[in-house]
Order: C-alpha cells, then sequence, then structure tokens
C-alpha cells in the first residue's frame, strides 16, 4: 500500500514552491556544465500526453523543469502531481494515488498529473481508462512517461477517444544538432578550449547554425544552398562529430567528457548504461547469457545485413526466441531493425535480411567494454584507429538521425520511410521516402578520398546525398558532404522533443 508520506516525499514543492535546490534530478542538472533543452509541450485540459524513450535520456529531468516551469507560471503548486510510478505493485495502488491528489483538490478546475515510468505497472491503462471514463480527468492534464515502446503502445491502443490522439511524443538522445547548438551557446565547453582561434570560430558558427536547417523534403537546390552556408565551418563541427561519437547523445557522459578536459568518461556511466540495458531482460524474465550473444553478434558484424533465422542457428537459440529479445531490444530503444525495400510495393521486405543498429554511440561503447571487459572509453579512443569500424559507428549515427526526420509515435513509424537497397550486384546503405513518394538515396563514404566510381547507383532513384569524412562536390543529382555537415543542419520531427 502506498502511504501519504510517501507521495508528499515526491511532492516536495507542495512544501516549498522553490524547490529545484532540493530535488535530485534539478540538483544533478545544475551541476552539469551543460543544461540541455528539449522542446516544450503546450498542455491542454483535459488531455492525456505520452513521452517515450530510452532510460537516461532526462524524461524525469524533463518533467521537473516543466513542473518548476509550471510554478513560475503562478500555477498552484498543490495542483501537480508526480508520482514514480516504479513504486507500485498494483492498479490499485495507483488509483489511490491519482484519488487522494483529486479529493485534497476537489475545488480545483485545472489539475497536473505527471505519472513516470508508467511501463513498469502491468495494464496501466485500464486504470487509466477507467478514470477518464468516469469524468474525473475532465479538468486534468495527464503526463504519462515510459521506457517501453511496444508495451506502452499497446496499452495506449486501449484509450480511443479519450483525449491522447496527437499527443504523443518521443524523447530519444541528442541529435548531433541539438548537441552542437547547445554546447556552442554554452560558456563551459567554450571555456575549456584552449585555442582561442576554435574557441572564436565555434561563436561564428552558432550564429549561422542557428539560422540554417535542412529536412530531406526541401527542394534540393534549398539543401545545396545551406551545406554551402555552413560548410566553411567544417573543421570545427569535425571537431564537435568526434565529441559525439565518443559521448553519443546521453547528456551525463557529454558533461562529464567536457568537464575532464576532453580525456576521458567516468567508467560507472558506461556500467550505469549496461545496467540499465541489461535491466530489461531480467525485468521480463529474459537470460542475459543470451543477451549477451545477441550483442556479441551484433557488434561482430556492426552494419551489416542478418538473416534472423541464420543469426539464430548462429547461437543455437530457436528463431521465435531470437526475434523475443530482438523485439525487446527495439522497443526498449536499444536497437532499431533496417530494412530492406520491396520497389515494387514501395513497402519493407520483412522477409529479406535485416540491419540492426545501435541506437547511439555510447551505447555501442558501453556494451562493446562488457563483451570485451576493457576499459570502455579506452576502447572508444581506439575505435578511431579502426577505420572499418569506425565507418559502421558512423553509418548507425546517421540511421538513427535519419528515423527521427519526420518519426510520429504509431502514425508514421521510421519502417515507413527509410530503408536500404540490396542486390548481388549493388548495395546502398539508405532510402528515404519523402511524402510525394519520391525517392532519395543517402550512402555514408567515412574515408579520406571518395570517387565517384565508390557510389552505388540505382535506376529507382535519381537523387542521392554521399556522406562524406571531408570531400565536397555539388552535382546536379548528387551532393557529397562532409557528414559533421550535414548532421548539423538535419532538423528532427516535431513529434521528438
Amino acid at each position: 500500500m502506498v502511504e501519504i508520506r510517501n507521495i508528499i516525499n515526491q511532492n516536495i514543492w507542495w512544501k516549498d514552491k522553490n524547490f529545484e535546490r532540493f530535488d535530485k534530478h534539478l540538483k544533478e542538472l545544475e551541476g552539469h556544465l551543460i543544461k540541455f533543452k528539449r522542446k516544450d509541450i503546450s498542455f491542454k485540459k483535459g488531455k492525456i500526453y505520452l513521452i517515450r524513450g530510452p532510460r537516461q535520456t532526462g524524461k524525469t529531468t524533463y518533467i521537473k523543469q516543466t513542473i518548476s516551469k509550471l510554478i513560475k507560471e503562478n500555477i498552484n503548486p498543490k495542483t501537480i502531481l508526480y508520482f514514480a510510478c516504479d513504486f507500485l505493485a498494483s492498479r490499485r495502488e495507483l488509483r489511490n494515488v491519482i484519488n487522494y491528489f483529486l479529493d485534497m483538490n476537489i475545488s480545483a478546475e485545472n489539475l497536473y498529473i505527471f505519472l513516470d515510468e508508467i511501463t513498469y505497472l502491468k495494464d496501466w491503462s485500464y486504470e487509466i481508462k477507467s478514470l477518464v471514463d468516469a469524468g474525473l480527468f475532465e479538468d486534468v492534464v495527464l503526463v504519462l512517461t515510459g521506457s517501453g515502446s511496444a508495451r506502452m503502445k499497446r496499452n495506449a491502443e486501449l484509450l480511443p477517444g479519450r483525449g491522447l490522439e496527437g499527443n504523443e511524443y518521443l524523447l530519444k538522445p541528442l541529435t548531433f544538432r541539438e548537441f552542437a547548438l547547445q554546447s556552442i551557446s554554452s560558456n563551459a565547453l567554450l571555456k575549456k578550449i584552449v585555442r582561442e582561434k576554435l574557441s572564436n570560430y565555434l561563436e561564428k558558427l552558432k550564429e549561422e547554425l542557428y539560422n540554417t536547417s535542412i529536412t530531406l523534403e526541401d527542394d534540393f537546390k534549398d539543401i545545396i544552398k545551406n551545406i554551402n552556408q555552413i560548410v566553411v565551418f567544417q573543421s570545427e563541427l569535425d571537431f564537435l562529430f568526434d565529441m559525439y561519437i565518443l559521448t553519443g547523445g546521453f547528456p551525463k557522459p557529454i558533461n562529464e567528457y567536457i568537464g575532464n578536459n576532453f580525456n576521458s568518461i567516468n567508467e560507472e556511466t558506461y556500467t550505469t548504461m549496461v545496467k540499465i540495458v541489461l535491466g530489461d531482460f531480467y525485468k521480463y524474465g529474459k537470460q542475459e547469457s543470451i543477451a549477451r550473444q545477441i550483442f556479441e553478434e551484433i557488434l561482430r558484424k556492426y552494419g551489416s545485413r542478418y538473416s534472423f533465422i541464420a543469426l539464430s542457428k548462429n547461437m543455437d537459440i530457436t528463431h521465435p526466441t531470437l526475434i523475443e529479445y530482438i523485439e525487446l531490444l527495439k522497443e526498449s530503444f536499444i536497437t532499431h531493425i533496417l530494412y530492406s525495400i520491396d520497389f515494387k510495393k514501395g513497402t519493407p521486405s520483412y522477409k529479406a535480411n535485416k540491419k540492426i543498429y545501435l541506437t547511439d554511440p555510447f551505447m555501442f561503447h558501453s556494451i562493446n567494454s562488457l563483451l570485451k571487459g576493457s576499459n570502455a572509453y579506452d576502447l572508444s579512443k581506439e575505435m578511431f584507429s579502426d577505420e572499418r569500424m569506425l565507418s559502421s559507428i558512423v553509418e548507425s549515427i546517421v540511421g538513427s538521425h535519419l528515423s527521427q526526420l519526420k518519426e510520429k509515435p504509431y502514425l508514421k513509424e521510421p519502417e515507413t520511410f527509410l530503408y536500404y537497397f540490396y542486390n548481388p550486384i549493388r548495395e546502398l546503405d539508405f532510402i528515404y521516402k519523402k511524402d510525394n513518394s519520391d525517392y532519395l538515396g543517402i550512402e555514408v563514404k567515412y574515408q579520406k578520398k571518395v570517387k565517384m566510381s565508390d557510389i552505388a547507383k540505382i535506376t529507382q532513384i535519381d537523387k542521392f546525398i554521399v556522406l562524406t569524412k571531408s570531400t565536397l562536390e555539388i552535382k546536379e543529382n548528387m551532393i557529397l558532404v562532409p557528414i559533421s555537415v550535414f548532421l548539423s543542419l538535419l532538423e528532427k520531427s516535431e513529434k521528438c522533443l
């Protein structure tokens, strides 16, 4: 049974509206050199909002920042409830928490309820549905967060017509554009850079980059124009991209790397990531030994095509068991799966070989350290001298970014607009399907020199973007552009916070 003091302890703003200095998450944020920000959500009374994403991206911190902002906007602190649902053992306990808060505010007209990590509670949607249908949430803004994609989806599907439609968001690791813009906007980063020229040029980059961006729906001429606007800052963006390859888009390792004068990331931070990854397997009764085998296979052939049947035979486990584990990795935002395209149907070819990528490079380094039993930071630095593996990691970064371009939970999943192509003669890393159903080919060539003969062309596509290490070349139907420049310009979906 949930004790009232437990509810009160999680809502310290009921005692003091200036609660930030006593809140665990906001105190930790205050200690960060760079306080990364996310998009705000415009809340409406009587609506339900879902925020999904992997752990350690800052969902709880985002909620606490939102509560702080509401209080600063003169919302009565006692009309705001926060509760971490990993404390709950049953739906009845959830109902008791909500009823306590509603009874406490029986005459209030505007209430806010934030239920964090709701996916820890089995069948939570039945309780929410019951309370909505009873009319108890008419004056409430209800915000739910969770880490399990498919489980949250299945529960969300049980809430049709109850104020959820169009209010689902993703909170994933920071994109390179977000990382670059917010890092160079911070005096903390610039103060750590001893080279005056680099620091000065990063300041100039900030001014240009804020006002310059692209989407892949843009006309080719506009994409070229914006690339030309930013490409003069390629060396500065390369400096930032090398950082991003090490830290990924997770705020904690980014801040540690900068705080440690660009020399290290704390080993405990990698360990925490490993525990989070393995924690989902423990939570759902899966075996760590099988999870390790899957990770070993993924990293051994990173960026390659996989037959799930062949993969299961290599591991000596059944095909259905492998699918269970792969699905769990996907719905926990640890991996994403890239399908080959069937041009005749304009859809993914689900039976063909797939590609599996980890969603963030910091996840890669953490899991690689787990498997090899070596220092994670040292391993990540060694990657820079392994051209094949570095290219594969960069390819996975590109895939993660492309998947967020127009991703909308359940309405537009990445597999509806992002694919790869393979036949015995040619392979193309990514194919992006535009809103007008035209295709754009995207190839990653993260190497010193790129020749036109290196680039695979297929007849179904007439425009290509080739992402290089340093080559810039503009042709009528093809752009060769440094990857750091391209990713720095790339905007993500409005549903990705």
